[in-house]
């Protein structure tokens, strides 16, 4: 007997479905859903039949669908009409407003948009609905892949009302950006033969993405970064090999100079001195020779820490501890600290890794020191350790590589950045967070 009302609750809904106008259908399925008639049975014969096209998730909201059957369904629907295609989503928003037939009849019309790409004109509230209605089941990497190709208005308004479209990631800084990146490789090239898991979260990628490094000497863009990206749906970085000789180098920095106004080379030209330093593709001594004589070194941005670096004994060498103050250097003069306290037995390998921070700035210099043939010997040492415990630690676990990934890009608000590069490691196997 409880199940009569059920039983007359979806009879009637059948009925105003059988019907050429469908009468009171919004309120009889709204009395199902009340009475538990609304099953995913009767769910399934409202996607095919019921009208208009944007009221149907509103109808199916709350169906019984223990098994799964019609949301299968409904992803099936959606995977096959739509995608990760922005073309089509964007004509399905301007259809949907006017269209008297059903969902799936609009969707294998595939209709075309009348604007261009960049004239997306603002959905109403019930739009609004079915488009977060259909992301919602749309597979995880045409999510990925469609989410960049949205209007960020659209994507502002769908945020309420869908997981699927989180804020925008927060670009890091290039030079933070290139940091987490060649961090991240270095770590990953420690690991040998064994591959480790592609990153896949979006905001990692756009923030591994953000770096400029694709510029700077020497650099390749790493294969696993852009297997990532198409994997993930997102368009490459254009892919620079650096090839960059002493003579290219210092030839370059002559230009900068050659170019600058009178108070000398901006931040371009010291970031661009700065990573050829750290790599080791030229002497600071040979980026000097070539400085105009008006241009004052100690003043200048450009000059300044490759000046230091120039100098025999560098200032403040001997009063600084390892990774104290690094964070207003330059990866030039960092390298340059760290090779120095490398070679006179201040440190050693272990010391580098255990009690030297930030990680970061350890690892960057560790990545430069792989295109380097003037290490010390301690810094040999460093590198193997890590070809040895990287492996061991991190392994192919996804759960440990994407913490990773989050650590060095500012996204895990459990490292506060400031820990070695052991404790790095240990926090992403699931330890405590250093600091």
């Amino acid at each position: 007997m409880e199940r009569e009302p059920a039983e007359r609750a979806a009879a009637a809904v059948r009925a105003s479905l059988a019907a050429p106008r469908q009468p009171q259908l919004g309120r009889l399925v709204a009395a199902a859903r009340a009475a538990g008639g609304l099953d995913a049975r009767l769910g399934s014969e409202l996607l095919a039949v019921a009208r208009p096209a944007r009221l149907v998730p509103g109808m199916l909201a709350g169906a019984d669908d223990p098994e799964g059957l019609l949301a299968a369904e409904l992803r099936a629907l959606v995977a096959e009409f739509l995608g990760a295609d922005a073309e089509r989503w964007h004509g399905l928003q301007e259809q949907l407003s006017g269209y008297r037939g059903t969902l799936p009849d609009l969707l294998a019309a595939r209709p075309s948009p009348a604007a261009g790409p960049d004239e997306w004109y603002p959905p109403s509230r019930n739009v609004l609905g079915v488009l977060a209605f259909l992301l919602d089941r749309l597979p995880d990497q045409d999510v990925r892949a469609l989410l960049p190709a949205l209007p960020e208005a659209l994507l502002e308004q769908l945020r309420p009302l869908t997981a699927v479209a989180p804020a925008p990631a927060r670009a890091a800084p290039p030079r933070v950006a290139e940091s987490a990146l060649m961090a991240l490789d270095l770590l990953r090239r420690a690991c040998g033969d064994t591959q480790p898991p592609l990153p896949e979260d979006p905001e990692v990628l756009a923030a591994l993405l953000a770096t400029g490094a694709y510029d700077l000497p020497n650099w390749t863009t790493p294969a696993w970064l852009l297997d990532a990206c198409d994997a993930a749906g997102l368009p490459r970085p254009e892919r620079v090999y650096g090839h960059h000789t002493a003579e290219l180098v210092t030839a370059t920095f002559r230009e900068f100079c050659a170019a600058a106004p009178a108070e000398g080379p901006g931040r371009d030209a010291a970031e661009y001195a700065d990573t050829a330093l750290a790599r080791g593709l030229v002497r600071a001594a040979d980026l000097l020779a070539v400085v105009p004589a008006r241009f004052t070194l100690g003043r200048c941005p450009a000059f300044r820490d490759t000046a230091l670096v120039a100098e025999a004994e560098p200032p403040g060498l001997p009063e600084r501890g390892p990774g104290q103050g690094f964070d207003e250097l330059g990866d030039g003069m960092v390298a340059h600290l760290l090779d120095r306290a490398l070679d006179t037995g201040r440190m050693d390998g272990a010391d580098l890794l255990i009690r030297t921070a930030p990680a970061a700035r350890v690892l960057m210099y560790l990545s430069g020191a792989l295109v380097r043939d003037d290490l010390p010997q301690a810094t040999r040492v460093a590198l193997a350790t890590l070809a040895e415990q990287v492996p061991l630690i991190l392994g192919t676990d996804p759960v440990r590589w994407a913490r990773l990934g989050a650590a060095l890009t500012g996204r895990d608000p459990g490292w506060d950045g400031r820990g070695s590069v052991a404790d790095l490691l240990e926090h992403c196997a699931g330890g405590a967070a250093a600091g």
